[in-house]
């Protein structure tokens, strides 16, 4: 812990720069800007009469931005690696796979108030109470509503 500054000003290059508390322009700058035209947008928002007036403008704009990137991507304007750029057509395409259906648990109820029993029938495939009786099967609930992935 002793001499640490001296062992940061050496790592860092503090005493190469003239003003090393200052930041970095280029960041201070683009998140100036990013700010303004944000505070711009909602400005521009609140002047329509809010979102609800303003949505469907809002979504047409999107809408043409995310077309006019699409039209430069395809042109090779805008580049993107492993798109248009260094991409490899002898890779297979990714699968988008469908959201999985949350299955809803039926069976029988752990029914009993010994808790080495209460455990044997959740590992037969017994379902944990919504509301148990007694506080002891509280970890039983947990163990097994994390064992399920959440689904109770």
């Amino acid at each position: 812990a002793r001499n640490q500054q001296h062992l940061l000003s050496l790592e860092s290059h503090l005493g190469q720069v003239a003003d090393p508390a200052r930041g970095s322009y280029t960041h201070e700058t683009l998140s100036l800007k990013m700010a303004e035209k944000a505070w711009a947008c909602f400005q521009d928002i609140e002047a329509q009469g809010g979102w609800r007036a303003a949505k469907d403008r809002f979504r047409q704009e999107v809408s043409e931005a995310c077309g006019a990137k699409l039209a430069r991507l395809k042109s090779g304007e805008d580049k993107l690696i492993g798109v248009n750029q260094y991409a490899r057509p002898d890779i297979r395409k990714a699968e988008i796979l469908p959201a999985p259906k949350i299955r809803h648990k039926s069976g029988p109820v752990i029914a009993t108030e010994d808790f080495a029993q209460a455990i044997a029938q959740a590992q037969n495939g017994h379902i944990v109470p919504c509301t148990p009786a007694k506080t002891e099967f509280e970890r039983v609930n947990f163990a097994q509503m994390i064992a399920d992935g959440g689904q109770t």
